[in-house]
């Protein structure tokens, strides 16, 4: 009876481990980024900065061959003042249609951010809802809900190029809103770095093979003890 008990307390340590040696390998997934890109210092013309107001946002718009739950963005910003400057921001999930927002956001996340006059990097942490799904195409938009002049906006150096995709995920454009329709952007490049935080689950097989095993030792471990 011992030797069963210590059995099963070896089986549940190794399905325990091999479950956490999965989720130590795909935590925190990279699935666009372009931060590598550009220098991040201050552009010296208003041209190489995105400026982000009530009637003027944009979004990156992206394929995924996995299913994944978006865990952080992270976007190059500075202040428009030049100084710190605070806005309510929305970052909004959207369906895609030719690389473009399709529709209503699918969901949102709002929260008030506190921008310095350096170009910077802020980390918008996304809840759950933020959840996409093999085989179809999404639209990941930032936007200030404020109509005030001094905004935010949106950096990315000078050079830089559109955001690499990677871990099942293919980048599929820029798109501008003026508030009322989206139209493709092909010249703006901000920087921005979209992390998945959802851990796939161990492999079926792995698991059922730890099960077979572990059915197998017991096994006979019950006819020698006949």
């Amino acid at each position: 009876m011992k030797t069963r008990q210590i059995l099963h307390g070896c089986l549940t340590a190794a399905l325990g481990f091999a479950t956490l040696l999965f989720n130590a390998a795909d935590a925190d997934v990279v699935l666009l980024d372009n931060t590598s890109e550009g220098t991040m210092t201050l552009p010296t013309g208003a041209a190489t900065n995105v400026t982000i107001r009530s009637n003027r946002y944009f979004a990156y718009s992206f394929s995924t061959s996995s299913n994944q739950t978006l865990g952080s963005v992270t976007l190059g910003l500075v202040s428009d003042t030049g100084g710190p400057l605070t806005r309510d921001t929305t970052i909004s999930l959207y369906n895609a249609t030719g690389g473009l927002p399709s529709g209503a956001a699918i969901a949102s996340s709002s929260s008030p951010v506190t921008v310095s006059g350096t170009p910077e990097y802020y980390t918008f942490a996304l809840p759950a809802s933020f959840a996409v799904t093999t085989g179809n195409s999404y639209s990941l938009a930032f936007a200030i809900d404020t109509a005030a002049d001094n905004n935010f906006r949106w950096n990315y150096g000078n050079p830089v190029a559109f955001p690499t995709g990677s871990n099942g995920v293919t980048f599929l454009g820029a798109a501008e809103s003026n508030g009322t329709s989206w139209s493709a952007e092909t010249v703006i490049k901000p920087t921005m770095l979209l992390e998945a935080a959802a851990v796939p689950e161990p492999s079926t097989w792995m698991l059922m093979g730890i099960a077979i095993a572990g059915g197998l030792g017991e096994r006979r471990l019950r006819r020698g003890g006949r």
